[in-house]
C-alpha cells in the first residue's frame, strides 16, 4: 500500500513540478494555431474579393479555433495567477494538479485542430447567378415605361436612372419587371442586384443585402469600414446593375461600398422614389415619372380584378362600375384593391353603396386601409406641419378640380398657415410649398401651368387625415360639386373648422348655423345663390376666409360686421349694388376682392376707411364713380379715402 501510494503521489507531483514547462508548450501550440488561422483568413479574404464564398467546413474550423483559443488562454491566465504559490503540499497544489490535467487535454485538442487545418478547398464557386427572379404578376400599362428605361440603359453617359411617382402607382412593379427581363434578355452585366431600401433604411441592412447577393460571408461584428471596403473591392471588378426600391432620401453610395456608376465602368443604378427632390439629391442623370393609368388601362385593370365580365357588362352595373373606376383616379393600387372588393357584388344596391363609401367613407371599403397606409408615408414625410396643412387644404376643392396657384396661396395666407403679411416673401413661400407637394407627388399640374389639381384617391386620403384618421369627421365639411340644391343642415356645421360647398346649385341659405370654430367658408360658384340671412354670420367669430364669388347675391348680410377675424373676402362677380357700412368694422381684413362686380354703385366712405390693415383691394371692372375728394353724399367714396390705407400695396381699378 505504501509503495503504491508513493508511486501515485510521485506521478502527480511530477505533473505539478513540470507545469511550467507544459504551460510554455501550450502557449507555443496556441501561437502556431493562431498563425495558421491568420494565414487562412488572409487567403480567404483574397478569394472573397472575387465573389467567392468560404466553405462550411472552413467556417466551422475557424469558429472552433475561436473557442479553443479562449479556453487555452484561460488556462494560461489561471497558471499565472497561481504561480505565486509554491510547494507540493501547499493548499493550492490540488488545483495545480487539475490545471495540469486541463493543460494536457487542451494541448491534445490544439494539436488535433491544427492538423485538421489543411483544406483541399477553401471557398465555393465565386460567381452568383447574374439575375435572381422577383415575384411579379404581369402589369397593365407599363410597356411604354419599360421601353423608355431600356433606352436610358443604352445611353453611355447615363449611370443613374430615377423612377418616381406617388405611392401605389406601380414603381416597384416596374422595377421588378425590369429585373426579370434580364432573365431572358441578352445583357453584359455580371450581376443584377436588387435591394429594398424603405423609409427607415439602415446602411448595414443595405450592405447585408448586397453581401448576400454577391455570395460573400456576413459577419455582424465586422467593422463598417472593413465591410464597405470588401463590397467596393468586389463590385469594382464587376459590371453591375443595382436596383434600389423605395428610396426616401439621399443615399451615400460610397458609404455602402458601391462604386459610382459612370461611362467608364459601364455600371448602372436604377432607383424608385416618391419624391422628385430625391431624384436630384441622388444626382440622377435621367428621371422618369411613373404615370397614372389611362382611362382604358384603368378599366382593363379593374375588370381583371373583378373577374366577372357578365356582371360588368350588364347595363345596370356598367355605369356604376365606370364611376368607381373614375374615382380610383388611375392609381393601380386603388383599382386593384377596389376591384377585388367588388368581385362578389352582384346587385345595383351594392355597387351604389360602394360609390357612397368612396365619396364619404372610403376606408370602410375592404382593402382601402392598405392604400391609405401607403399614402400616409408620403404625408408623414412632408417637411413641416405648415406644408401638411397646405396639403390638407387642397381637399376643400372638388375631385380633379384645377385650382389656380395664386388663389390657393392667397387662401393659405388668409388662414395664417403661411406668413400673413401678403408681401412677396409670403407668395414665394406659398409657391415653394406647391412645388414641394408636387415633388412629393401629392399634387399634379392642372390643365395649365398656373394650376394644380389633386388625384381623387389622394383627395379622399387628405379628407381622411383632416378628420383625424376618421375620428373627427366634422372638422372638414366638404360637399363640393355634388349638385346640392340646399346647404347641409346646421347640425353638420357644428364643430367644423372648414366648410366647402362650392360649385353646387344652392339657391339660398335658410338656416343660421352655430360654428364658432369655423376658419374658412367656401360658397363660390353657387350661381343660383341669391339670398343669405342677415344674421347668418353672427356666430362665425373666428372666420378668416369667406368666398362668395360667382354667386347671385345682391346684398351682403349686415352680420358681416361680426367677422372681426376676417382676413380675406372675395365678392368677385356677385350682383351686389352697395357695400354695407358694417364692412368697415373688419379691422383685420387684408384682402378685399370686388372684381367684376358690375352692379356695384354705392360705397360708403366708412366701409373702406375702417379697413386699416387692407393690403389688396381689387375693384377692376367694378365701381367707377370715384371722386377726387369726398362729396357730402353718404355714398360717394373719394380717392382720398384710399390714402388712409397705410398698408395698401395692390390696387386694381
Amino acid at each position: 500500500m505504501v509503495e503504491r501510494l508513493c508511486t501515485a503521489m510521485a506521478s502527480r507531483a511530477s505533473r505539478v513540478i513540470n507545469l511550467d514547462r507544459g504551460i510554455q508548450l501550450l502557449a507555443t501550440e496556441l501561437i502556431e494555431l493562431k498563425d495558421k488561422r491568420d494565414d487562412l483568413r488572409t487567403l480567404l479574404e483574397q478569394a472573397e474579393l472575387d465573389g467567392s464564398r468560404r466553405t462550411n467546413e472552413v467556417q466551422r474550423w475557424l469558429a472552433r479555433v475561436e473557442v479553443i483559443e479562449t479556453e487555452a488562454t484561460s488556462i494560461i491566465e489561471s497558471f499565472g495567477q497561481s504561480r505565486e504559490r509554491s510547494g507540493c503540499f501547499n493548499p493550492s497544489c490540488y488545483s495545480k494538479y487539475n490545471l495540469s490535467k486541463e493543460m494536457i487535454e487542451k494541448m491534445k485538442e490544439l494539436s488535433e485542430l491544427k492538423g485538421r487545418g489543411n483544406f483541399e478547398r477553401l471557398v465555393t464557386e465565386p460567381r452568383p447567378a447574374p439575375v435572381e427572379e422577383k415575384p411579379c404578376r404581369p402589369a397593365i400599362g407599363i410597356s411604354v415605361m419599360v421601353q423608355k428605361v431600356w433606352e436610358f440603359l443604352e445611353e453611355g453617359r447615363v449611370g443613374i436612372i430615377a423612377l418616381y411617382g406617388m405611392g401605389g402607382v406601380g414603381k416597384t412593379t416596374l422595377l421588378k419587371t425590369i429585373n426579370n427581363a434580364f432573365l431572358t434578355r441578352d445583357h453584359s452585366y455580371d450581376v443584377v442586384i436588387w435591394v429594398l431600401v424603405s423609409k427607415e433604411f439602415v446602411v448595414s441592412k443595405i450592405q447585408q443585402s448586397i453581401v448576400a447577393r454577391l455570395g460573400l460571408p456576413w459577419d455582424e461584428s465586422e467593422p463598417h469600414e472593413h465591410l464597405t471596403s470588401k463590397i467596393y473591392n468586389v463590385l469594382k471588378k464587376k459590371r453591375f446593375l443595382l436596383l434600389l426600391d423605395d428610396v426616401w432620401e439621399r443615399i451615400d453610395l460610397g458609404d455602402i461600398g458601391i462604386p459610382l456608376p459612370d461611362e467608364e465602368n459601364k455600371c448602372k443604378l436604377i432607383f424608385t422614389t416618391r419624391s422628385m427632390d430625391v431624384c436630384s439629391d441622388m444626382d440622377a442623370h435621367r428621371k422618369l415619372k411613373v404615370e397614372l393609368l389611362t382611362d382604358d388601362k384603368s378599366w382593363q385593370l379593374f375588370c381583371e380584378k373583378v373577374g366577372r365580365m357578365e356582371i360588368l357588362e350588364s347595363l345596370a352595373i356598367r355605369t356604376y362600375a365606370e364611376t368607381i373606376v373614375q374615382k380610383c383616379g388611375g392609381l393601380p393600387l386603388a383599382l386593384i384593391t377596389v376591384g377585388r372588393a367588388m368581385a362578389n357584388k352582384e346587385t345595383e344596391e351594392e355597387w351604389k353603396y360602394a360609390i357612397e363609401l368612396l365619396n364619404k367613407s372610403p376606408l370602410e371599403l375592404r382593402g382601402m386601409e392598405d392604400v391609405f397606409t401607403l399614402l400616409k408615408f408620403s404625408y408623414d414625410n412632408l417637411e413641416n406641419e405648415a406644408t401638411k396643412m397646405c396639403f390638407l387644404y387642397c381637399s376643400l376643392f372638388p375631385h380633379s378640380y384645377c385650382i389656380e396657384k395664386e388663389q390657393l396661396v392667397e387662401y393659405w395666407i388668409a388662414e395664417g398657415i403661411l406668413d400673413s403679411s401678403y408681401d412677396r416673401h409670403a407668395y414665394n413661400k406659398g409657391y415653394a410649398v406647391i412645388g414641394s407637394l408636387k415633388a412629393a407627388c401629392l399634387l399634379e399640374t392642372g390643365e395649365e401651368e398656373t394650376q394644380v389639381k389633386m388625384n381623387d384617391v389622394i383627395r379622399s386620403f387628405a379628407l381622411w387625415i383632416a378628420s383625424g384618421c376618421g375620428v373627427n369627421k366634422g372638422k372638414f365639411l366638404v360637399e363640393a360639386c355634388l349638385g346640392l340644391t340646399e346647404a347641409p343642415g346646421v347640425k353638420n356645421w357644428e364643430g367644423a373648422q372648414r366648410v366647402s360647398l362650392l360649385d353646387n346649385g344652392i339657391t339660398g341659405l335658410k338656416e343660421v348655423p352655430i360654428c364658432p370654430n369655423l376658419l374658412t367658408l367656401l360658397l363660390q360658384w353657387n350661381n343660383g345663390l341669391n339670398h343669405i340671412p342677415d344674421d347668418f354670420f353672427q356666430s362665425m367669430t373666428a372666420l378668416r376666409l369667406l368666398d362668395l364669388s360667382f354667386t347671385s347675391i345682391r346684398k351682403i348680410p349686415v352680420s358681416i360686421g361680426e367677422l372681426l377675424e376676417l382676413r380675406h373676402l372675395n365678392l368677385t362677380a356677385t350682383k351686389i349694388t352697395t357695400l354695407p357700412k358694417e364692412l368697415g368694422s373688419l379691422a383685420k381684413l387684408n384682402h378685399l376682392n370686388l372684381l367684376r362686380t358690375y352692379s356695384l354703385r354705392k360705397i360708403p366712405g366708412e366701409a373702406i376707411a375702417g379697413l386699416s390693415e387692407l393690403v389688396v383691394l381689387n375693384l377692376y371692372y367694378s365701381y367707377e364713380f370715384w371722386e377726387v375728394q369726398n362729396s357730402e353724399s353718404e355714398y360717394d367714396v373719394g380717392l382720398d379715402v384710399l390714402e388712409t390705407l397705410a398698408h395698401l400695396r395692390i390696387l386694381g381699378m
